[in-house]
């Protein structure tokens, strides 16, 4: 019994190390994707609608 708690205890320890840092670089990456595409595209979106826009107006 000791040994199947000994080998239970490490494969555990392991597997919820490998899983905390493999989440934590999802959860950047994601961010990462998050900040700098979908920021670039939003202002070039209202850069367009002010460019296509304020000639409109005018």
């Amino acid at each position: 019994m000791k040994d199947l708690l000994d080998i239970f205890s490490i494969d555990f320890i392991a597997i919820g190390i490998a899983g905390f840092i493999y989440f934590f670089f999802i959860m950047s990456f994601i961010n990462i994707q998050r900040r700098f595409p979908k920021s670039k595209t939003n202002n070039e979106k209202t850069q367009e609608r002010h460019d296509g826009n304020e000639p409109k107006k005018e």
